[in-house]
């Protein structure tokens, strides 16, 4: 029958990245900018591993949806606000390890 066809497609993580709140996320380019920092997060994380994951680079993240129904993150340092980029400033230099940060932005 042609509708049991559609219970068996699977789609990949290129498709994925065009669902909505799906790979596009900040959440999602957070996970893989932290697995490149030697952090092991599971490629959909919870919002509390990827907090607990900043927490180790001396990030303090709050987690909230926007208007337009994406996850996003707030950082902070000591308490101050910093942008995204500062943060992942602060991450490669705590740990050393430097990447283009334009596909993580």
């Amino acid at each position: 029958m042609a509708n049991e066809d559609k219970f068996t497609k699977t789609i990949d993580d290129e498709q994925l990245d065009e669902v909505a709140g799906g790979f596009k996320d900040e959440i999602q380019k957070d996970i893989k900018f932290l697995n490149a920092m030697g952090v092991k997060l599971e490629k959909i994380a919870s919002e509390e591993d990827v907090d607990k994951a900043w927490q180790k680079m001396g990030v303090v993240t709050e987690t909230f949806w926007d208007a337009d129904k994406s996850v996003k993150n707030d950082y902070y340092q000591n308490g101050v606000a910093i942008s995204r980029q500062e943060a992942m400033i602060e991450a490669m230099r705590k740990t050393k390890k430097f990447v283009d940060l334009d596909q993580y932005l």
